[in-house]
């Protein structure tokens, strides 16, 4: 019976609509001995994360037997996600292994709160470690760009290896804000001169943020 419970139960939390019900299948996992599994406890955490409810997250992270990297990121998203930027830091330097998620985590918390010298601290690091991702590139050009760094935020879209179509559409959403439509424009076009290419055009073809964008341009 507990093996289908706990898959039950798994499943039951992917789909959990609110807060109580959170609580009432913690309750219940408790009740069938099944609070002590990694697997069911790590979704716990993970569903108390999105839904903002920090306490009962941390809680059940301390009292976990045993975490692997997923209830760690779980945790460490949670932090972040509140704004406990510090907690999260600590988090993130006793981690036993840091996974793309893990850094991609710490860099967007760090960009959030506007500290983006801690930000390129732990994304430079994270290229080092080779466990970069274009969500830590997207990240940190997003914060530069809302900073009005736009020189900083072109440097780092140059050095980018492979850019998405979020990455162009921060670029041109920075240069508009910053009142550089030439630059914008500029920006705009190159992703549609890519899509001679068919692999580009797949990966680049404009959004309905990038064709908003444009629009403003007219204006």
């Amino acid at each position: 019976m507990l093996p289908h419970a706990r898959a039950d139960l798994i499943r039951t939390l992917s789909a959990c609509p609110g807060c109580r019900e959170a609580q009432a299948l913690h309750a219940l996992a408790c009740k069938l001995g099944l609070a002590s599994d990694v697997v069911l406890s790590t979704a716990l955490l993970t569903c108390y994360a999105r839904r903002g409810l920090l306490a009962p997250a941390q809680l059940l992270f301390d009292e976990m037997p045993r975490r692997d990297a997923v209830a760690f990121n779980a945790m460490l998203a949670a932090l972040g996600a509140s704004g406990r930027v510090a907690g999260a830091r600590a988090l993130f330097d006793r981690m036993p292994e840091r996974t793309p998620a893990s850094w991609n985590t710490m860099v967007t918390c760090y960009c959030g709160a506007g500290d983006l010298a801690s930000a390129r601290e732990v994304f430079e690091a994270s290229l080092r470690a080779a466990s970069s991702s274009i969500v830590s590139w997207n990240a940190m050009i997003d914060g530069h760009c809302k900073a009005g760094r736009m020189v900083d935020a072109r440097e780092l879209f140059d050095r980018i290896g492979s850019s998405d179509i979020v990455t162009w559409n921060t670029m041109i959403a920075g240069y508009l804000h910053r009142e550089e439509p030439a630059s914008a424009i500029a920006m705009f076009h190159r992703p549609m001169g890519m899509q001679q290419q068919e692999e580009e055009e797949r990966r680049l073809r404009p959004t309905t943020v990038t064709i908003r964008a444009s629009k403003t341009l007219c204006f």
